[in-house]
């Protein structure tokens, strides 16, 4: 089915980009499984919502006593010398074991530099 340019440009961007999202009907009932629940969230919402997620739990692990680190926050550990080198030795197990990624680690590094400058 081809479209007509005028009508082209009144389509709003999701359905130009998801045209699959035109077609789907959104029900009132309940979600009788967490997969129907999960698949009735569009793709933009799933990653603004794991975004969020993420973000709200490393804000939690920032300022919560860790046991790796011998009880103190990362932002302690950050401002004490031992501190920083347990922290490495967190960051390079968690780097060789693949438990998180390069830019995953690049933003924790980046929020602790930031954390650490403040002054409580």
């Amino acid at each position: 089915m081809v479209v007509p340019p005028e009508e082209e440009k009144k389509r709003s961007l999701k359905e130009r980009l998801f045209p699959e999202s035109r077609m789907r009907v959104f029900k009132m009932t309940m979600p009788e499984s967490l997969f129907e629940l999960a698949t009735r969230i569009p793709i933009l919402e799933r990653f603004v919502i794991r975004r969020y997620y993420r973000q709200r739990f490393w804000e939690n692990w920032l300022v919560t006593g860790q046991d790796s680190l011998k009880g103190m926050t990362p932002v302690e550990a950050m401002r004490d010398p031992e501190g920083r080198e347990l922290l490495e030795r967190l960051f390079t197990r968690w780097r060789v074991n693949g438990e998180k990624g390069r830019w995953e680690l690049l933003r924790i590094r980046w929020r602790l530099k930031c954390q650490s400058r403040r002054v409580d």
